[in-house]
């Protein structure tokens, strides 16, 4: 078709390959554009490239012909034209640079190569060049781009039709399990549920005509949720799922010190709920209070935002009674707390915390000097002087001594002091 010029006023309507529509005077006329077909042939006439171009498209229609049920199985119907159109328009391009050196021939012999050398042109640059020619362009179906040569057999496969679709919710209106029933649900899928705000990873089970999707590790609390179920970017099934609209918080138990004992009743409830907490005390310990200032270990808490409470517990004292002559002794230190002595005392009381051992040290009156001390008979049995347990009765050693008083009731300790003015 010869170039049309025209000095009228006129405005280009789009250009479909190389042909340009323009609206003149009323009309709609054709005009041709002629490419430079290869940039590294120079002067090359218009007769030439329009060889080469007939070559091309030669080339191309062959090898559509070899494969046009595959085309129609892997590409859309344009609006007014069929799925080789619409191959045509994704991949001319591309086909163009694939097949430059065997359409240059062509134009030039005359001699239309065979199909196999235009499968292995096209398969080569594919495998050069990926993602540039669609293998696969469907409504439906994932994009899928050539790698190799083109294989009718990589057809994409019937899209999964899904018929049913239903929830399944727990007694706190927590997502616990999504079922589909419909066709070719195979492990090839790559399905996955969307719409929802899921706290942890989804288990999917594929089985054919059965696809079930689990939570994997937190249920999901839903609210008048979308739930989508997808097939890699298409929507094929849609639910709405009716849930809980109250408020949760979360109420949290601490225990200090941390060996003190254990807490029951953490967890998230719906707002106001009055869950019952208990702390109880490990053995050595005691329950002291909670740390809002409630001292009953067993209670009711209300929830009505987050809570944090801490169980605070003691360890059990043992009091341990120090006896002696008076007069003999100034004072008594347990670990870092002194306790003087009057002269005229012949015992000294301290609180030592229950099944731990006691720094003990001892200080004479003034002119005396410790020399020996020995343990009375009524010592408890496994009581011992020092770090050795040999000690049982007495020890030379110099202060301070250590004290086992691991046992869980109130002892009294006969303390015999030596000593020399």
């Amino acid at each position: 078709m010869a170039k049309v010029y025209s000095h009228s006023e006129s405005r280009a309507k789009g250009s479909v390959g190389m042909t340009t529509y323009r609206y003149v005077r009323g009309k709609v006329v054709q005009s041709q554009k002629i490419a430079p077909w290869d940039p590294a042939i120079e002067q090359v006439g218009n007769a030439t490239r329009w060889n080469e171009r007939t070559a091309l498209l030669g080339l191309i229609s062959l090898w559509c012909s070899a494969h046009a049920q595959s085309i129609i199985n892997s590409f859309n119907r344009t609006k007014g034209g069929s799925q080789r159109n619409y191959f045509m328009k994704k991949n001319y391009a591309a086909l163009r640079m694939a097949l430059n050196d065997l359409a240059i021939e062509y134009a030039s012999t005359k001699v239309a190569p065979e199909l196999v050398a235009i499968e292995d042109a096209i398969g080569a640059y594919a495998a050069l060049h990926p993602n540039t020619i669609y293998r696969v362009k469907k409504s439906g179906y994932d994009i899928v781009f050539l790698a190799n040569n083109w294989d009718d057999a990589d057809d994409p496969a019937k899209p999964a039709l899904i018929d049913t679709m239903q929830a399944t919710l727990d007694s706190d209106y927590q997502l616990t399990k999504v079922i589909m029933t419909g066709s070719n649900l195979s492990q090839a899928l790559k399905m996955r549920l969307a719409g929802a705000n899921l706290d942890g990873a989804m288990t999917i089970t594929l089985g054919g005509q059965r696809a079930e999707f689990t939570p994997a590790v937190a249920q999901v609390v839903i609210g008048d949720k979308i739930l989508d179920a997808m097939i890699g970017s298409v929507v094929k099934k849609s639910i709405v799922v009716s849930g809980d609209q109250r408020d949760y918080y979360n109420l949290s138990l601490l225990v200090s010190p941390a060996a003190g004992g254990i807490v029951t009743g953490a967890g998230r409830y719906v707002a106001g709920s009055s869950i019952p907490v208990s702390a109880t005390p490990n053995s050595g310990y005691r329950f002291v209070r909670w740390s809002d200032g409630n001292t009953n270990a067993s209670r009711n808490v209300v929830v009505s935002n987050d809570i944090t409470l801490t169980a605070e517990f003691t360890a059990i004292n043992v009091t341990v009674y120090f006896q002696f002559q008076p007069g003999e002794i100034a004072s008594i230190d347990v670990d870092g707390s002194t306790h003087y002595v009057q002269p005229e005392d012949d015992y000294c009381d301290v609180q030592i915390e229950k099944g731990s051992f006691a720094n003990v040290e001892v200080t004479p009156a003034s002119g005396r000097t410790f020399t020996i001390a020995e343990l009375g008979a009524s010592a408890a049995a496994g009581t011992y002087f020092g770090d050795d347990p040999e000690d049982e009765a007495s020890t030379t050693e110099d202060n301070p001594f250590r004290l086992n008083v691991a046992a869980g009731q109130n002892q009294s300790f006969d303390i015999i002091l030596n000593t020399n003015a």
